[in-house]
C-alpha cells in the first residue's frame, strides 16, 4: 500500500509540477508581452517627446517673432487710428467734390444752352435791325 501511496503522491506532485510549469509558461509569455508593450511605449514616448520638443521650439520661435513684430504692429495701429479720421474727412470731401462737380457740369450745360439761345436771339435781332442798333441815337 505504501507503494500506491507513494505513487499517488508522486502523481499528485507531478500534476502540481505540470500546473506550475504551465503557469510559469503563461507568466513568461505575459512578461514577454509586457516587455514588448514597454518597448513600444518607450518608442512612442521618445517620438512624442521629439515632436513635443519641435513644437516647443516652433512656439518659442513664433513667440520671438511676435516679440519682434509686435512693436511695429502697435505703431501701425496708432498711425492708422490717427489717419482714419483724416481718411474719413477726405472721403467726405471727395463725395462733396463729386456732388459739386455734377452740379457745376449741369450749371455749365445750362449756361451753355442759355448762351447759345442768347446768341441765336442776338443774331436774329441784328438781322432784323440791320446790325446798326447800337449806332442810332
Amino acid at each position: 500500500m505504501s507503494f500506491l501511496k507513494n505513487h499517488a503522491l508522486l502523481g499528485e506532485r507531478s500534476e502540481q509540477a505540470r500546473r506550475l510549469e504551465v503557469q510559469a509558461l503563461r507568466t513568461k509569455e505575459d512578461a514577454r508581452r509586457i516587455k514588448e508593450e514597454i518597448v513600444t511605449l518607450n518608442e512612442w514616448m521618445e517620438e512624442h517627446s521629439k515632436r513635443e520638443n519641435r513644437l516647443k521650439e516652433d512656439a518659442e520661435q513664433a513667440e520671438s517673432e511676435m516679440d519682434r513684430i509686435e512693436p511695429k504692429l502697435r505703431e501701425q495701429i496708432v498711425r492708422l487710428r490717427e489717419i482714419l479720421p483724416r481718411y474719413a474727412k477726405v472721403r467726405k470731401l471727395k463725395a462733396e467734390y463729386e456732388k459739386q462737380t455734377v452740379q457745376m457740369t449741369r450749371c455749365i450745360d445750362q449756361c451753355k444752352a442759355a448762351s447759345e439761345d442768347y446768341e441765336e436771339k442776338y443774331r436774329i435781332f441784328f438781322r432784323r435791325t440791320g446790325g446798326d442798333s447800337c449806332t442810332r441815337t
